[in-house]
């Protein structure tokens, strides 16, 4: 999964919960067909949760429908059958021909303890195919609505499964990392 800050910068999961408290990765348990989120983006500015979905190619999905819940929300999911259900309440929209859908978020959708989290979840809402979330988000208090709100899932397959990164690119890009850091601190040096 990339993690994208605000800057467009690449950051890791450590990176996200350490500026926005606890987040929840929810996974399924299958390794055929299901959506995978692969994306989480930092914003800033409207009061928006932008979800993408993307098919086997990358293509955008239209019609397919997002779950986005709070505690309160006005849809009950429990007697309703879907493959995954992350949460009890949710609004349900479905992603236009861009693949993309959006949700308002209000006053209460403000992280009030780091601890807790937030108190959303999204993910693809299927009655065939079940979907990774992302859970107890929400936007940080005192800030423009920052928040990690642009999430994209993509269908993956048992063949199309996203790849793991090659441990010599790691190394050779965690090195390269380490280079950069050391050059910055001499010229930071050379400053004092």
């Amino acid at each position: 999964m990339r993690i994208i800050d605000k800057n467009n910068a690449e950051q890791d999961w450590a990176y996200l919960t350490g500026k926005y408290g606890r987040l929840d990765l929810l996974q399924t348990n299958t390794v055929s067909e299901r959506f995978v989120l692969v994306e989480i983006r930092e914003t800033i500015g409207p009061a928006v949760c932008q979800v993408m979905v993307l098919g086997l190619n990358g293509e955008p999905l239209p019609g397919y429908q997002v779950a986005f819940a709070w505690p309160d929300a006005p849809v009950d999911l429990r007697p309703l059958d879907y493959v995954v259900k992350w949460a009890d309440r949710v609004v349900i929209q479905p992603v236009n021909t861009n693949g993309d859908t959006g949700f308002g978020l209000g006053s209460g959708s403000f992280i009030r303890d780091l601890a807790s989290g937030g108190p959303h979840t999204a993910w693809v809402l299927s009655n065939r195919i079940p979907s990774e979330g992302l859970g107890r988000f929400g936007m940080l208090g005192g800030t423009d609505h920052e928040g990690p709100l642009r999430l994209t899932f993509r269908l993956v397959s048992g063949s199309t499964l996203p790849p793991e990164p090659e441990p010599d690119k790691l190394r050779t890009r965690v090195e390269r990392l380490e280079r950069w850091a050391e050059r910055l601190s001499a010229l930071w040096n050379e400053v004092d």
